[in-house]
């Protein structure tokens, strides 16, 4: 090939991408390579490799391959210039390859054969030598297929050998408790944390074991995998054989916003033909935020920062799943981007903490809204025209003791009204669940303290009660018991 093709293609001046210049070639014992992220109409990544002047270039639908998928397909294209080897940037709408390129990965490579020659067999073998890829990669092109090639992955075991010293050796958790988050009394500034966008969704933590197996689990360890088709390629996103990873599944809407209430349509699901309907009308998003397993080596008494690291190294994003992004020191100048986008609040993380199966300090939650779960402790008769029940009575857990914090009557659909009460129906006790039973105007009835209960409200009361709450959703996925009152006196 020469570059008369890639000139052909673009109208320079209109696109940001460089023309052909004379830029000198690197000795031939270490060749440069570069994997481009393209996102055009559908996400992609290209392969380049410096050789002859130029650079050959393939386009990776699923980028390389991986342990699990250790084949993937490669389209041979047009060679391009060296100095794309440095290239990222939009190529505008209407040009040949509209989209956003970003460096993905880069380096250097070896062979230990004539790489043209090799080439022009259909069969060559790499080594990459890139800041994220260390490993033995092949290339063979497929007979009769035109331009179509596979890239295989040569040896698993020994990918990022240098991955393999971080951590302590440990054989891969069956469970690992999530770490949970105080909540802080307002935005701040701070060099000593890392700052994320605090989803509205449910949080799952991911278990990917060295047959391919994937298990996906709320914090109450229920399975999850099963109701998100649109993870069944977890497996070809990273470049591991073992890990496990923290995260949250989400549902977005137009605006890209995550909202709980959308992904309640999902999650109860258990029939394969309405778990595949809803995957179409209402796709899910898993934001991934913590790496705490690989490959035998137990990750979670690393530092925060270093873990972020090493899931960045390891993972190739695609449509469905997302690694969340980090703002490092600025808080309040993120809350505030955050609180106007109507997000439901941020994350503070202690960038030099470990990942502590518990509650800690050394995350905190910075809500835009107050909002909390609550454990429903009974319900009251409906009055005029409601049917099913009034209102909830709520609390929460303090000492082992359920200390009543209000009732909620507003927010329900007819719906909810009706399902709510399906579920609490078989609940009823004639014991009362709060520690101080609450006196009511209406009749009430005391349920056993199973359901959990997501109300926003404007501020609690000097007598500890809720102030204007609005239920938002049932929180299937957090158990009663784990529900105590989100105070905002902690000190960061």
């Amino acid at each position: 090939m020469s570059l008369g093709e890639y000139r052909r293609r673009r109208r320079f001046g209109v696109t940001p991408e460089p023309e052909p210049g004379r830029r000198p070639p690197v000795g031939e014992e270490r060749r440069r390579f570069v994997i481009q992220k393209h996102d055009a109409t559908h996400i992609h990544y290209d392969l380049r490799l410096e050789l002859e002047g130029v650079l050959r270039s393939w386009a990776c639908p699923k980028c390389l391959a991986t342990p699990h998928y250790r084949k993937k397909l490669a389209v041979q294209v047009e060679d391009h210039p060296l100095d794309y080897i440095d290239f990222e940037g939009v190529i505008p709408e209407g040009e040949y390859g509209a989209g956003k390129v970003e460096i993905w990965d880069r380096g250097t490579y070896r062979t230990s054969r004539d790489p043209a020659a090799a080439l022009e067999k259909g069969v060559l073998t790499v080594s990459l030598e890139g800041e994220k890829v260390r490993g033995e990669f092949t290339l063979v092109h497929m007979k009769g297929k035109g331009r179509n090639w596979l890239v295989l992955l040569n040896k698993p075991d020994e990918l990022d050998p240098d991955l393999a010293r971080e951590g302590t050796a440990a054989p891969m958790p069956a469970r690992v408790v999530p770490m949970q988050a105080y909540q802080a009394p307002a935005p701040f500034d701070s060099g000593e944390h890392l700052f994320q966008i605090k989803f509205d969704g449910i949080r799952a933590l991911s278990y990917l074991d060295g047959g391919g197996s994937l298990s996906i689990r709320t914090r109450n360890q229920k399975e999850q995998a099963f109701r998100y088709p649109e993870l069944a390629n977890f497996g070809k996103m990273f470049l591991a054989r073992e890990m496990v990873a923290d995260g949250e599944i989400v549902a977005l809407d137009e605006r890209g916003i995550s909202r709980f209430q959308l992904l309640q349509a999902r999650m109860n699901l258990t029939g394969a033909r309405e778990i595949k309907q809803a995957a179409a009308t209402t796709p899910i998003r898993y934001y991934l935020f913590d790496l705490l397993y690989l490959n035998g080596r137990d990750l979670t008494g690393l530092p925060l920062a270093r873990r972020l690291q090493i899931l960045e190294r390891i993972f190739i994003p695609h449509k469905y799943l997302r690694r969340t992004e980090s703002i490092a020191g600025e808080g309040e100048a993120f809350f505030r981007a955050a609180r106007e986008l109507g997000l439901e609040g941020i994350m503070a993380k202690r960038r030099t903490a470990p990942y502590r199966q518990r509650r800690s300090r050394d995350w905190l939650k910075i809500k835009a809204v107050q909002e909390q779960e609550f454990v429903i402790g009974g319900f009251t008769e409906p009055r005029g025209s409601r049917t099913h029940f009034g209102a909830l009575l709520l609390g929460y857990y303090d000492g082992g003791r359920l200390v009543y914090a209000g009732h909620v009557g507003s927010g329900f659909s007819e719906e909810a009204l009706a399902r709510l009460h399906a579920l609490m129906l078989p609940l009823e006790t004639a014991g009362k669940p709060f520690a101080a039973p609450p006196a009511a105007n209406e009749r009430t009835h005391w349920i056993r303290p199973e359901l959990v209960a997501q109300v926003k409200f404007s501020e609690w009361t000097q007598e500890g009660v809720l102030r204007q709450p609005v239920f938002l959703s049932l929180r299937q996925d957090k158990r009663a018991r784990d529900v105590v009152r989100e105070e905002k006196s902690i000190a960061v």
